[in-house]
């Protein structure tokens, strides 16, 4: 799997300092989503796994969705310790900040590809 946009979108979301991989591995039986992203903040090293079943301008779209995981992942750690200090009951908080997490991801991806994220394989969330 290879992205001609993949530069262009990280320095859209100024991401070019960090080295951000496409892993044409995947492995459907340990995930109900169509792409996941492991990264590590301090190191500044990214690696994307898609669904091979994303194509398209589909597959720019869950590129750009991912990447925006990563340019909002210092806001979303501070915001999740933040929240967990709340203690028991503050779970709900939680899952609607993971909610609204998906949805500015999938609302940033649309503004970069004009193409609204359509999850594909096992996933059954659609966000848009």
């Amino acid at each position: 799997m290879t992205s001609p946009h993949l530069d262009l979108y990280q320095n859209a979301l100024r991401l070019d300092h960090w080295d951000i991989r496409l892993d044409p591995e995947w492995d459907a039986s340990q995930t109900e989503t169509s792409a996941d992203c492991y990264f590590r903040s301090n190191e500044q090293a990214a690696t994307i796994r898609i669904d091979p079943e994303v194509r398209g301008p589909n597959l720019d779209a869950h590129i750009v969705h991912e990447l925006a995981h990563i340019v909002l992942s210092d806001y979303v750690k501070v915001a999740c310790a933040a929240i967990a200090r709340l203690g028991p009951g503050a779970e709900y908080v939680l899952d609607i900040l993971g909610d609204m997490e998906e949805r500015i991801c999938d609302t940033v991806a649309h503004a970069l590809t004009g193409v609204t994220y359509i999850p594909v394989g096992k996933s059954k969330e659609v966000h848009a």
